[in-house]
């Protein structure tokens, strides 16, 4: 700890600290010194910096472990008697109880603080999983009663009704168990040297009829040459379908989305751009931890997953992934990933 400067009031100067400890703690009893330019290694520089010319210390334990040094220091060449030298064993010893019970409090207000942030968390991903299960089951709940009387012409509109909620509630539990097993280490990648030029003509391509349907114009800049990286395909590709997805979800009918493959310095930067109502400061640091989630205004919150999974597939990969937004002005999500040189491209 700094020194606690109480020579304003009393002449003395107290000070706890552990750069000398190995000299006090070498005897592990009290010393009094009474004139400090006998000792020039022994002494404090805090004390001689203040023309200190006799102190007293006592080493800090506790349970054997030491915690630091009490010094007392005063101008005048002195002894301290036996009554003093008692006087700060006593407040030696208190000082080491005090720091004790202050780490022990620490503690325990950081055990509390996990204990409430995994309490929300669990009532976010119970919320996040009953409102996007209940919406599928629902509708496939429905469908399916309906199918029993049906007309002819309306059971393959009912029959695509519950294969796409069906498609829903399987892509829900493949990101959960994509997710736990990100979470304890049991992914691993099939790399190999790609063009990341086809991995993004190919994401592009998948999610381009959702868009369409959205009236969202989605446009695509890559580089002339070759963008090679060592990198597992299909993770990539699944990395790269979560920032499309959220660009879609949250940039509005007839909105703008850019998809950008450059080069910078050793790496290789996907980026996609949305015009979207961007994110509010506050929430960007958080928005790839798990179960975090921003509302979009229309319900459907999400399990706050796609980008978690994101950004861990790409640290994998030795790469990284963040955000760059403002409120109102949209969003920009980046990926970047080592240039593959040298025999190995």
């Amino acid at each position: 700890a700094s020194g606690v400067d109480l020579h304003r009031h009393t002449g003395v100067q107290l000070s706890l600290t552990d750069e000398p400890m190995r000299t006090i703690l070498a005897s592990d009893a009290l010393r009094g010194v009474s004139d400090t330019t006998q000792y020039p290694d022994f002494a404090h520089p805090l004390l001689v910096g203040e023309h200190i010319r006799s102190y007293a210390s006592a080493p800090l334990r506790l349970d054997n472990e030491p915690l630091g040094i009490l010094f007392v220091g005063q101008r005048a060449a002195a002894q301290f008697d036996d009554d003093a030298l008692s006087l700060l064993q006593a407040l030696a010893q208190e000082a080491a109880l005090a720091i004790r019970n202050a780490r022990l409090y620490q503690r325990e207000r950081e055990q509390v603080q996990r204990l409430r942030t995994l309490d929300q968390l669990q009532r976010s991903f119970i919320s996040a999983v009953s409102h996007e299960l209940r919406t599928p089951l629902t509708c496939i709940k429905t469908s399916v009663d309906l199918l029993r009387d049906a007309a002819p012409a309306v059971q393959d509109e009912l029959l695509n009704t519950v294969a796409h909620h069906t498609g829903r509630l399987e892509a829900l539990f493949a990101d959960l168990l994509e997710s736990t097993r990100l979470e304890v280490g049991q992914v691993t990648l099939a790399t190999q040297p790609t063009d990341l030029r086809r991995i993004v003509e190919r994401t592009v391509t998948a999610v381009a009829p959702l868009m369409e349907q959205k009236g969202q114009r989605l446009e695509t800049t890559l580089p002339d040459g070759p963008a090679l990286a060592d990198v597992d395909r299909r993770r990539i590709e699944q990395a790269l379908t979560n920032l499309l997805a959220n660009a879609h979800k949250f940039t509005p009918k007839g909105g703008h989305i850019r998809v950008t493959l450059e080069r910078g310095g050793g790496e290789l930067v996907v980026a996609v751009a949305d015009d979207g109502p961007g994110i509010p400061h506050e929430q960007q640091a958080h928005l790839f931890q798990r179960f975090h989630v921003i509302p979009d205004g229309t319900g459907k919150v999400g399990l706050g997953l796609g980008l978690y999974i994101t950004r861990q597939l790409v640290k994998l990969h030795g790469g990284r992934v963040w955000v760059e937004s403002e409120p109102a002005r949209g969003s920009t999500f980046f990926i970047a990933l080592p240039v593959l040189e040298g025999e190995s491209a």
